[in-house]
């Protein structure tokens, strides 16, 4: 993604959404020692734009960026018993959660976790951050999720 095409979907974050701050380099630095990960450098990115953001809350489908504070291996959020620490939750969604698996050195894959299924079905969403933030963005505050997770499961078949 061009640093022009991500400054316009920051911008519009910031016209449209409730956007917190972006975080220091020190509290990105923090959670990744937290959660004992390197985070991918356009997450990095992200957060340090917009420290947590809440999109269309008024929406038929609101959800949320998580705060850096809240960043943690998806089962640790579902209160399962143990699983897979390099799959952190970056999006919350209707009590599900969307995020990114750690542990690759692929390309970004965003993930979409649903607490029925979770962890035996995984649903791949889009491969990068500021795909998802677009799509986001550009739902309205209609459903946008599981569009994306059978455009994904078409185009590149399951995880």
């Amino acid at each position: 993604m061009s640093a022009s095409y991500v400054e316009k979907l920051l911008s519009r974050c910031r016209a449209e959404h409730v956007c917190s701050p972006g975080a220091a380099e020190s509290d990105i630095d923090a959670v990744e020692r937290s959660i004992g990960r390197t985070l991918p450098e356009e997450i990095r990115d992200l957060y340090r734009a917009m420290n947590g953001a809440e999109f269309w809350v008024d929406g038929e489908f609101p959800c949320r960026l998580l705060a850096l504070k809240e960043i943690s291996p998806v089962w640790v959020l579902f209160g399962k018993a143990a699983g897979n620490s390099s799959l952190v939750a970056l999006l919350e969604w209707q009590g599900d959660y969307v995020g990114v698996d750690l542990s690759t050195s692929c390309p970004i894959r965003i993930i979409f976790c649903a607490i029925e299924t979770f962890p035996s079905e995984l649903r791949g969403v889009c491969d990068s951050i500021w795909e998802m933030i677009s799509k986001i963005l550009d739902s309205g505050g209609s459903e946008w999720l599981w569009p994306a997770v059978l455009t994904y499961l078409r185009e590149r078949g399951p995880l």
